[in-house]
């Protein structure tokens, strides 16, 4: 799903608020440059005029202050055949693309599109998405662990060398750029392909690297801010804690790594042992 008009929708969230946007309508928004390191980590939010059922909501007067100024930029949008959105009787405080299936699961796996290396978060609802940073959608009835399990093998290393071989590198070779400072198109289609091998997927190591990198998202200043002023003490402290979660998430990251190794058969000798 995309706004088809940033600038019209896309914003701080206490400028929405101060426009007259309820609250419950103003969106974290997910662009592929905050997914990173099993986090997501929105700068900025959205407003999606879209009910409990994700269907579009008829114009309230109290967006009017807001949207009503860029209503003729937000219809000027072309959309497939050269006709502009007001030619196709959209609404102007609705987004240019909006799937509610999508979102009625409120589980998905979100990934940056382009990045140097494979960055695979679970988002568990809530949140919007622009085309930056696509989603997987599994099936209705798949559970957290479900998710959980692909996470692993996605954050993988052998799934990320993978992607390496088969996505179209952004800036190779130019400026001087090193081949880890490579960008990668991660598309849908390429990533559909990875091959799923056999064998129990590392669902322990996805969810105790999903629970440790929530768990770090709290010791960040903003957070630490939010919920008391902060002091010298306790942004000091919020470091210490930050950088033992990262050391605990590398060595967690390592044992994932071995044990995906071992599910593509990959390994000489004893298979590595899931915990």
């Amino acid at each position: 799903s995309f706004p088809g008009t940033d600038e019209a929708f896309v914003g701080p969230r206490g400028a929405f608020l101060r426009g007259g946007i309820q609250p419950d309508l103003v969106r974290s928004f997910v662009t592929g440059e905050v997914v990173r390191d099993w986090e997501i980590t929105p700068v900025e939010c959205a407003f999606a005029a879209y009910g409990a059922n994700h269907e579009p909501l008829d114009l309230d007067v109290r967006w009017l202050a807001t949207m009503w100024p860029v209503r003729t930029t937000v219809w000027s949008t072309l959309s497939f055949g050269g006709r502009t959105r007001k030619d196709n009787g959209d609404s102007y405080w609705t987004w240019y693309r909006w799937i509610p299936s999508r979102y009625r699961t409120p589980l998905s796996i979100a990934f940056a599109f382009v990045a140097t290396h494979n960055q695979f978060v679970l988002d568990r609802g809530g949140k919007v998405f622009n085309r930056t940073a696509p989603v997987i959608k599994l099936p209705a009835g798949a559970s957290e662990d479900d998710h959980l399990a692909l996470l692993g093998l996605l954050n993988s290393s052998a799934a990320g060398y993978w992607l390496k071989q088969m996505c179209q590198p952004k800036n190779a070779g130019q400026g001087g750029a090193e081949p880890w400072e490579w960008r990668f198109e991660h598309d849908g289609s390429k990533v559909e392909s990875l091959p799923v091998p056999p064998g129990v997927l590392p669902v322990l190591y996805g969810e105790r690297l999903d629970r440790l990198a929530s768990e770090r998202s709290l010791l960040m200043p903003e957070s630490v801010a939010t919920r008391a002023v902060p002091t010298r003490e306790t942004l000091t402290a919020a470091q210490v804690g930050w950088e033992r979660l990262s050391l605990e998430m590398t060595a967690v990251q390592e044992e994932l790594d071995w044990y995906v190794y071992g599910l593509y058969v990959l390994l000489d000798g004893d298979e590595f042992v899931y915990p």
